[in-house]
């Protein structure tokens, strides 16, 4: 058996606080929490030849991240994002452009995207050209079975209809929250109402939207069908930072292990729950929230990360 690969594509960042920084990024803490579930987790971005960056690639080394498919783009900088109080962040901040602008598609991601079993994307990448193309192209070279995974996430402060309309073609997972399904529904001029889910599943051919909803839990919806999962938290909330790109990583590579699509909702959940419960978007990940593997030392590694 082969371990499933999951790439995530797109920004890498310092997050800068006033006492400390650490590596952002929807596409970083996806992988990392892939890992951690037992896939192999590839992270496809771009760094500055810069001080940032080389501390970034040390930092990836720490987290255990590999960065084979990090490029350095010597142009531009490694992307940061200055905060002040986390709840007034805005990503505003980040600096524009960054080295994470100028992903170029090679023959090496071709390669890659033709071996991998999911490919994690979202918004913000996509406000760059280049990065955009690389992005649809190994969307576009991936094999057919591959779930293509779009999370809209409208906090990154980058709206294009345009992009919405091609990831939305591209992508067979929609992830979204109540707010950004409203602005979707706008976008794509529905009416708003309770069958707005079945439509846009239905126009783009979409295996399934995922739905979170904070402290209400989430819901899929299959095209067909809701099943809805109570929010799921250990101890008192401390940092809500990567919960939802650690559910993303669980769902997927529960569903990539044949696990069903309830049962793997619902372990997605505890995961977020428990990350929302510790600071930091990468804490380690404690055996009892991992997924438990049958013969997982008859699994093998399908291509280096």
């Amino acid at each position: 058996m082969l371990k499933p690969l999951i790439i995530g594509i797109g920004e890498l960042f310092w997050d800068i606080l006033p006492e400390r920084h650490y590596v952002g990024g929807a596409p970083v803490n996806i992988v990392y929490h892939a890992t951690k579930q037992g896939a192999d987790g590839c992270l496809v971005s771009a760094i500055g030849d810069d001080e940032n960056g080389y501390d970034m690639r040390a930092e990836l080394y720490r987290k255990g991240i590999s960065d084979r498919y990090v490029a350095t783009a010597p142009a531009l900088p490694t992307g940061s994002f200055v905060l002040g109080q986390p709840e007034y962040a805005s990503y505003s901040n980040l600096n524009t452009p960054a080295a994470w602008d100028l992903v170029s598609y090679t023959t090496d991601l071709e390669i890659l995207a033709s071996h991998a079993d999911a490919i994690c994307f979202g918004m913000l990448p996509q406000r760059k050209e280049v990065t955009a193309s690389t992005i649809m192209n190994m969307l576009e070279d991936a094999p057919n079975e591959c779930l293509r995974i779009f999370d809209m996430d409208m906090n990154c402060g980058f709206h294009s209809k345009s992009a919405i309309q091609n990831s939305l073609r591209l992508c067979n997972i929609l992830k979204l929250n109540d707010d950004e399904l409203h602005f979707l529904t706008e976008i794509l001029e529905l009416q708003d109402n309770k069958a707005v889910m079945g439509i846009i599943a239905h126009r783009y051919n979409l295996k399934y939207i995922i739905l979170t909803r904070g402290a209400d839990g989430s819901v899929l919806f299959n095209g067909e069908s809701f099943i809805a999962v109570p929010a799921l938290s250990y101890e008192e909330e401390v940092d809500d930072t990567g919960c939802g790109d650690a559910f993303t990583a669980a769902f997927v590579t529960a569903l990539l292990y044949d696990v069903r699509p309830a049962d793997a909702m619902l372990h997605a959940s505890k995961v977020a729950g428990y990350v929302c419960s510790h600071g930091g978007s990468m804490p380690e990940i404690p055996p009892e929230h991992r997924l438990v593997i049958h013969n997982e030392n008859n699994i093998r590694t399908k291509t280096e990360c």
